[in-house]
């Protein structure tokens, strides 16, 4: 049941790529949409700091995750994201603060319908954009 649900969610992660879930039923409950989300900490900024800006190198990769409340309950998000350009970051020196990922985010959730196993509900996230932004105590 495990690889069905994990092949309906994320069909272009799953390593069980034969797996095919055979679905009747399958019916939209309701879209939520999450703008600028937070996602978690930088890792390249681990404590607290005052800084006037922040430079992110092209190439840099680090990944995000955090949990996300709907009308459904907590859903786990999390992405993995490289910096295609060197850019700085302007932050307010006379505040603590740390860089911090985000995401805006297209959540749904489906009933599916399977005669094997019964009615099973699962939730579906599609990251729309990722941001890395400054984050203030």
């Amino acid at each position: 049941m495990e690889k069905y649900v994990k092949a309906f969610e994320q069909p272009e992660e799953s390593n069980e790529s034969i797996i095919q879930p055979l679905v009747f039923g399958e019916t939209l409950i309701g879209t939520e949409y999450k703008y600028f989300e937070f996602m978690g900490y930088s890792k390249y900024t681990k404590d607290w700091q005052k800084n006037s800006h922040y430079t992110t190198t092209k190439g840099e990769s680090q990944t995000f995750s955090n949990k996300v409340t709907t009308t459904w309950g907590d859903v786990s998000v999390s992405y993995s994201h490289s910096e295609g350009v060197t850019r700085t970051i302007p932050a307010d020196a006379s505040r603590w603060s740390r860089l911090a990922g985000y995401a805006d985010l297209k959540i749904e959730r489906f009933k599916i319908t399977q005669p094997s196993f019964g009615t099973i509900y699962t939730t579906k996230v599609t990251k729309l954009n990722l941001y890395t932004d400054v984050k203030y105590k």
